[in-house]
């Protein structure tokens, strides 16, 4: 069974504004501890490239079930799935010490020909991935559009959200859905069950996008969607569900 762990201490810059860890510090550490693994089975990110592949992120779902806050020190746990058709699944669980499960990450990857820019079917010849295991465990992955949406503001993919790809970093996705929501939300201190992100199309260093916000329900519950777009198409949608204090 190719599973990895490795535990942690939640650092401040990982934390907000009521020191509780934030959705896309959540993510980035998912991306840690799934590129520490790669690396111990041999197929780091250079070993990939040198077969131009690469595993790009096609849609993500964290559930949050427990506080996480600065300073708790936690058990991440990964495991990756063999493929289904062209997708590969990941789960990603954090634990805290007493063994209770405070949030799970249900990422589904695709591979990608770096030169053609296509989704590959099968690895390159000669390039063996070790994702053999039968991961049971998934979320509700779906996407619920608002029936009407505002166009919020405009946003570059600069420096410093940026990362080797010469995209947007997927964990950045988070940061900037979050910070589209009213301050109000956060003044009310809503807590975000969930968020479901669905990478569409990159978007690239020095590009920009037009970010929109509506309300919708999300399986009965209160919830925001969220949409990138540019004018050749959509770059993302989001959603974020919440428990409201009001």
């Amino acid at each position: 069974m190719s599973v990895y762990k490795k535990n942690i201490i939640v650092a401040q810059n990982e934390c907000d504004l009521y020191n509780d860890i934030t959705i896309g510090s959540i993510l980035r550490q998912v991306q840690e501890v799934s590129t520490e693994q790669c690396k111990t089975l041999g197929i780091p990110y250079e070993h990939l490239y040198s077969f131009n592949a690469a595993f790009l992120l096609a849609k993500v779902s964290v559930e949050v079930y427990g506080k996480i806050q600065l300073g708790d020190k936690i058990t991440v746990k990964t495991q990756p799935a063999a493929p289904e058709r062209a997708t590969y699944k990941r789960v990603t669980t954090l634990y805290a010490e007493n063994g209770e499960m405070l949030a799970s990450v249900d990422a589904r990857w695709v591979l990608v020909d770096t030169q053609a820019r296509r989704i590959l079917r099968r690895p390159p010849e000669g390039l063996v991935l070790p994702f053999i295991d039968d991961v049971k465990e998934e979320h509700d992955n779906f996407i619920v559009r608002a029936e009407t949406t505002e166009e919020t503001e405009s946003i570059k993919a600069r420096y410093s959200i940026v990362d080797r790809n010469y995209h947007i970093n997927n964990a950045k996705y988070a940061d900037i859905i979050c910070d589209m929501l009213p301050d109000e939300f956060w003044h009310s201190k809503n807590k975000i069950e969930k968020a479901v992100i669905y990478y569409r199309n990159e978007l690239s260093f020095g590009d920009s996008m037009c970010l929109s916000l509506g309300e919708c329900i999300y399986k009965e519950k209160s919830a925001y969607y969220f949409c990138g777009n540019t004018n050749s198409g959509r770059c993302f949608e989001a959603n974020i569900i919440y428990n409201s204090k009001n």
